[in-house]
């Protein structure tokens, strides 16, 4: 059995996030789907993490066990072939039996866009935020420094969270 980790991008704007959801297309169902045409059935597939609906991502990463002897090369034109323009498979690489995806991942970096003009850009629509007065970006880092740091997030959960260590630590914030 072969352990494959994916590195994959996808513009977020048509899907209700990265996980597998009753009622709704998911980044996840689109790869299974594509998963599907390329092997003829669905395995199991572990991702870094979950992703909001419309979130896009330049590297989301995911790794799934197989028994096919498809070159990691070729598993990249495969998936590429069966999935939507806004998801791509960029690198897929043979990864020990033990790595796992989400407990393997050793951070995250969320970037927020804004089109900051009094013009619109359709360039940009779907994929950053449109302000159109002046931002004072040295008024936002002043207040971004008290982001860092090790913080309880409790708060920004859902009441009956499963979530056991709401702890988590933010090396940077600036804008």
């Amino acid at each position: 059995m072969r352990n494959l980790l994916f590195k994959i991008a996808y513009k977020g704007t048509n899907y209700h996030g990265y996980q597998i959801q009753q009622n709704a297309v998911t980044i996840a169902e689109m790869i299974h789907r594509a998963q599907e045409q390329l092997l003829g059935k669905r395995v199991d597939i572990i991702g870094c993490s979950r992703t909001d609906t419309g979130v896009h991502a330049n590297e989301y990463y995911f790794n799934m066990l197989t028994d096919s002897k498809i070159l990691p090369e070729k598993f990249i034109l495969g998936f590429n072939r069966f999935l939507p323009p806004d998801i791509a498979v960029i690198c897929c690489q043979e990864m020990p039996p033990e790595f796992h995806a989400r407990y393997h991942s050793t951070g995250k970096q969320y970037v927020y866009k804004i089109w900051n003009s009094p013009r619109p850009n359709p360039f940009m629509q779907d994929l950053a935020l449109h302000h159109m007065r002046p931002i004072d970006v040295d008024m936002l880092n002043e207040q971004a420094k008290a982001l860092v740091g090790t913080h309880d997030f409790k708060c920004f959960c859902a009441r009956k969270s499963d979530i056991e260590d709401t702890t988590r630590t933010i090396f940077d914030a600036n804008f």
